[in-house]
């Protein structure tokens, strides 16, 4: 995954660390990227990330609930294959670009170990980038992660094929282990954060949480067909 620089300075936040503020430059939308100049368009007014109603006048759809993250998932008419994550100035006790830089950095671990075992095939991961939007000095909110649209089904679509045959098979969740062992990821065991894709892939989404060891793998147990949940255990006794 590439992580250009910059090219261009910006001004560091005040409520952000100027060391802080160097150690997320590699992880910035490069000036060169497609989406560059739409999102400064996009986020012209200062007051875009003010709350739910200023994202919906700025031409953003909610593409879900929020959860327990308070992260806010958004599509833009003017931005094709590519989602926009949030957090608005409402969500005061969240500290945006610390969230943004670890998502970002479990996005570039899980997409080493698929590349060092040749799983491409089988699963991907989202690139992700930091966007800085231009604000007054004095709001909450000052950084966005754009996020590669990876195509997944709704929680229904994505149920029936986890719960199926067809699409999982014993060499996809032998994978599956395997770079959920590698990189500890603690809040991949639920569906909604690994869900398949138009292209049959399976995308891991949610990369905040990483390098938590044990996985708790027994919580995928339930979502398979009966005979996979037996080769599924048996995955699991191997990485007690």
């Amino acid at each position: 995954m590439n992580t250009t620089f910059l090219t261009a300075e910006l001004s560091c936040p005040p409520y952000v660390p100027q060391h802080v503020y160097e150690e997320l430059k590699p992880y910035f939308l490069p000036e060169q990227h497609p989406l560059r100049k739409k999102l400064d368009k996009i986020f012209t007014s200062n007051d875009v990330l003010k709350n739910d109603e200023t994202l919906k006048k700025a031409g953003f759809k909610t593409t879900g609930a929020k959860g327990c993250s308070k992260v806010v998932i958004l599509k833009h008419k003017k931005i094709k294959n590519y989602l926009i994550k949030v957090y608005t100035d409402e969500s005061y006790e969240i500290i945006d670009w610390e969230k943004w830089m670890k998502r970002i950095q479990g996005a570039l671990i899980i997409n080493s170990v698929i590349e060092q075992y040749g799983f491409q095939q089988s699963f991907k991961v989202p690139k992700k980038w930091i966007y800085q939007v231009s604000r007054d000095e004095n709001v909450e909110k000052h950084f966005v992660l754009v996020v590669e649209d990876m195509d997944i089904f709704d929680q229904r679509g994505n149920s029936i094929r986890w719960k199926g045959t067809q699409h999982v098979t014993k060499e996809k969740l032998k994978a599956l282990s395997v770079i959920m062992n590698e990189a500890g990821l603690k809040d991949s065991v639920y569906l909604n954060n690994i869900p398949f894709c138009l292209d049959d892939k399976i995308a891991f989404v949610d990369t905040e949480h990483f390098h938590y060891w044990p996985v708790p793998l027994y919580k995928i147990t339930s979502f398979l067909n009966v005979k996979l949940q037996t080769y599924w255990t048996s995955l699991i006794q191997q990485h007690p």
